[in-house]
């Protein structure tokens, strides 16, 4: 509660030195409104094209830790309790029941939280989980690329960023709602959930047993990314934003 009070009031101490405000979403403008009477534009979100990458590539890559296409589930970002991955191994426990096959993978920096997770792995008596920690970018591009869905329960974000990634490699995305942050996450390119378990359980289960719907939601997500997230959107909207500001 103090951390938001202190941010807050800092928020409004430095937009009254501000000659324009960018936002990056509508709820930012929203907020921005409240404690500041100048211009506002709202700016978006992108993230770049991934870059091409051979399948033979993908394959090397996905083969230095033992994973092949298409048999596990991706999860990016910092190994903190914010990000949910304890939601995300207590959901697995029974997925890798039942899905001796598919592994989950998860990416990112610890932040804190790898050990508590580790201890929980170890507990369930878990085979598939495996950590690799930082990687660099093209080994990144080529864990998306050969995903078979994209999990991210953060329970805090300012906007969800990773949908973004997942959908410009065609991927679905499964994440927790947390209202405005997630509102370009749909049923029609993936899956918001409540922060549980058991409903992030029985939302791997439909993408792994639904590989069609996964394809659907992933092409529909790709879809949007390129019509509102690409860096070429994104740049045109900054262009134009600043067209407007000269003829002022």
């Amino acid at each position: 509660m103090l951390r938001s009070v202190h941010d807050k009031a800092l928020l409004k101490f430095y937009s009254s030195f501000a000659s324009i405000i960018l936002a990056s979403t509508e709820e930012e403008v929203y907020s921005f409104s409240k404690i500041y009477r100048g211009k506002i534009y709202l700016v978006g979100e992108c993230v770049d094209d991934p870059p091409f990458l051979a399948k033979s590539k993908v394959d090397k890559i996905l083969s230095k830790y033992r994973l092949s296409r298409g048999k596990y589930i991706l999860n990016v970002g910092r190994i903190a309790h914010y990000k949910g991955q304890d939601l995300l191994i207590n959901a697995w426990r029974n997925i890798e029941k039942d899905f001796q096959e598919l592994k989950l993978v998860l990416v990112g920096e610890d932040w804190g939280l790898k050990q508590k997770l580790v201890s929980i792995v170890n507990e369930y008596n878990l085979r598939n989980v495996l950590f690799v920690g930082s990687v660099d970018m093209e080994t990144l591009h080529a864990f998306y690329e050969g995903a078979l869905a994209v999990v991210a329960p953060s329970r805090f974000e300012a906007f969800h960023r990773i949908a973004l990634e997942a959908w410009s490699h065609r991927k679905p995305i499964i994440a927790l709602d947390l209202g405005g942050a997630t509102k370009h996450i749909t049923q029609k390119n993936g899956i918001l959930i409540k922060e549980s378990s058991n409903d992030l359980e029985k939302a791997l289960r439909s993408i792994i047993l639904q590989p069609n719907m996964a394809k659907i939601l992933g092409e529909n997500g790709y879809k949007l990314f390129r019509s509102r997230y690409s860096t070429d959107v994104y740049a045109q909207n900054l262009i134009r934003i600043f067209s407007e500001l000269m003829n002022v």
